[in-house]
């Protein structure tokens, strides 16, 4: 009602196609009603739309992994998607499976190194060739909300909104997360589908949100 007190509190004018017309302040508030934006549930999007979406579109991570090191740009337009090539990064969903042969669950920023099915390990350095799921609790990246077509930044036109959107499907994402790893230990196998958020070529290994565990 702000917006209301600058304006006069009885008769208004507000700017229609080919000219003015006066509106009482009830009308006003009305218009203003009109155009707030419906409530979105993170958890509907995330259990209905974006995990739905996620084991329909991941391909094997080694395949996205070269061809995003052959050609950053054809591998986005092959496996990726993004809402816009300025503002948003390439949102790559891939299916992880393999063993741990890293873990740690102790940190706020959690990390469990996967080495992919096929990927021989290197006795001199555990950690060459492996894949970093992010297990959280703390999950920084937007991919999982970024990475599905369906939750644009329209939908909410105010930027605090998008992110705190966003950060809600990452906190409900680390519930699950937390309970699915808690007896996770290196040799352990997974399979986990996960999106990799990034606007180029990884520096180092892959870092993937898990989305969904198979």
């Amino acid at each position: 009602m702000k917006r209301l007190g600058i304006l006069c509190a009885c008769i208004l004018m507000v700017p229609l196609l080919g000219g003015w017309k006066i509106v009482s302040k009830e009308e006003l508030v009305k218009i203003y009603e009109g155009e707030k934006l419906p409530e979105l549930s993170a958890k509907t999007y995330l259990e209905e739309g974006i995990r739905p979406y996620a084991l329909k579109t991941a391909h094997p991570a080694p395949e996205v992994l070269k061809a995003i090191d052959e050609d950053f740009d054809k591998a986005c337009k092959a496996f990726g998607f993004r809402h816009s090539e300025s503002a948003f990064p390439c949102n790559f969903w891939m299916e992880i499976k393999g063993s741990v042969v890293k873990l740690d669950t102790k940190s706020q920023s959690g990390r469990a190194w996967v080495l992919p099915e096929g990927v021989p390990p290197d006795a001199a350095d555990e950690e060459a060739g492996t894949i970093i799921l992010l297990i959280g609790p703390a999950i920084d990246s937007m991919g999982p909300r970024d990475g599905y077509p369906e939750l644009k930044y329209e939908q909410f036109n105010d930027q605090t909104k998008f992110g705190a959107f966003g950060r809600e499907i990452n906190r409900l994402l680390s519930d699950d997360i937390r309970a699915r790893v808690s007896d996770l230990e290196k040799g352990s196998m997974v399979d986990v589908i996960g999106v990799l958020s990034t606007w180029d070529k990884p520096w180092g290994n892959a870092e993937v949100v898990p989305v969904a565990f198979k």
